[in-house]
C-alpha cells in the first residue's frame, strides 16, 4: 500500500473512491467518461477530507429525494377516482 501511495499520491480512501467511479461491484459500470487518468487526477486535486463520507452524505441527500418523489406520486396515485378512467 505504501508503494502505491508513494508512486501515485493515492491513499487507500482515494483508491477506494476512484474504484466507484471507474466501476467495482457497488457501481459496474463506474461513471460515463472516466478513465484511470481523469480518475487519477480527480483524486489528486482533491484535498484529503473523507471522501467516502461525502460521496456517502450525496449518495443519502439523493435517495432522501427520491423517496420524497415517491411519496408524491403515491399520494398523487391515491387521490385520483380510477372508476372514471378505466
Amino acid at each position: 500500500m505504501k508503494d502505491v501511495e508513494e508512486r501515485l499520491g493515492l491513499t487507500r480512501e482515494k483508491l477506494v473512491a476512484m474504484a466507484l467511479l471507474l466501476g467495482c461491484d457497488y457501481l459496474p459500470k463506474g461513471v460515463p467518461g472516466v478513465g484511470v487518468e481523469r480518475a487519477v487526477k480527480l483524486m489528486n486535486s482533491l484535498p484529503s477530507c473523507n471522501i467516502l463520507e461525502r460521496w456517502g452524505c450525496l449518495l443519502g441527500k439523493l435517495l432522501n429525494k427520491l423517496e420524497q418523489c415517491f411519496r408524491a406520486v403515491l399520494y398523487l396515485f391515491c387521490l385520483l377516482d380510477w372508476s372514471k378512467l378505466i
